[in-house]
Order: structure tokens, then sequence, then C-alpha cells
């Protein structure tokens, strides 16, 4: 979850922890349910405050995929995952024999 986007934005994850951001279901799991709740939610009330600029919450969380492309990779991730399972299974239970 720490690579997700959860804590801290996309931008600020370090250079060496890119590849594991990429193959983690956390991220793109966090990218779709946050696309979803905050789609068409007006800016947040932001009046005389210069630091904290008034945009909609997704932009200011920077996503870099859409929600169509975060659920594909979403899916191809559980789907690895299963077939490399299957096959260790299967692998270890002709050992056995």
């Amino acid at each position: 979850m720490l690579l997700s986007g959860y804590f801290a934005s996309n931008d600020s994850v370090n250079f060496y922890f890119k590849p594991v951001q990429w193959i983690s279901g956390f991220k793109y799991a966090y990218q779709i349910l946050s696309e979803i709740e905050f789609k068409d939610v007006q800016p947040l009330n932001c009046i005389n405050n210069p630091i904290l600029p008034c945009d909609p919450l997704l932009e200011r969380l920077k996503f870099s995929e859409s929600m169509i492309t975060s659920i594909i990779v979403l899916a191809s991730i559980g789907v690895f995952f299963y077939t490399w399972s299957l096959i260790i299974l299967l692998i270890q239970g002709r050992n056995k024999n």
C-alpha cells in the first residue's frame, strides 16, 4: 500500500521503487476506487487559501493511467498469478508421485 499512492503522491516515489509500483495490485485498485468515488465531485472548498489550489481531488492525486487501463492491468495481474500458482501446483503434484 505504500507504493499505491494512498499515503503519498505517485510522483514522490523514489525511482528505485518504480518497478515494484508497476506490478502492485494495490496501485491499480486504488486508482479504480478513487476514480469511481471522486469522478463527479466538485472542487474542495478552499476559499482564501493560496496554498491549496481549488482543483478536483482526482487532479490532485495525479494518476498516470486511465480507469480502463487500470482495470485491464489489475485483471492481467490476477490472471498471471492464478496461472503461475496453477503451474506451480501441477509441478509440485508431479514431483510427489
